[in-house]
């Protein structure tokens, strides 16, 4: 829900051409960096992708990671005992 909202608010003020509430506020207005315009749809549409989806996707594999770091701490490790005797040992026999 936070990601549609976040998505539909930058969609309807950036891809548009319109300052945020925040860009209002501070008066100050997105322009091209070698030109003082309103930068292309492409480099809008690329912003908001940035600004919304990169988050979202580093949100989900640092749970991914916080995932599997629990599920090896929760399994018993195995020490070289416990696997018996090693390749080489079991072929000489």
């Amino acid at each position: 829900a936070a990601l549609a909202a976040e998505l539909l608010y930058a969609g309807a003020t950036t891809l548009s051409g319109q300052q945020t509430l925040g860009e209002e506020y501070c008066d100050i207005r997105q322009v091209h960096a070698h030109a003082e315009q309103v930068p292309a749809v492409t480099t809008r549409v690329a912003l908001v992708l940035w600004r919304t989806l990169l988050p979202f996707l580093a949100q989900v594999a640092y749970g991914r990671v916080l995932r599997v770091q629990r599920a090896m701490a929760a399994t018993p490790r195995r020490t070289a005992a416990d696997a018996g005797p090693s390749c080489p040992q079991r072929l000489r026999a």
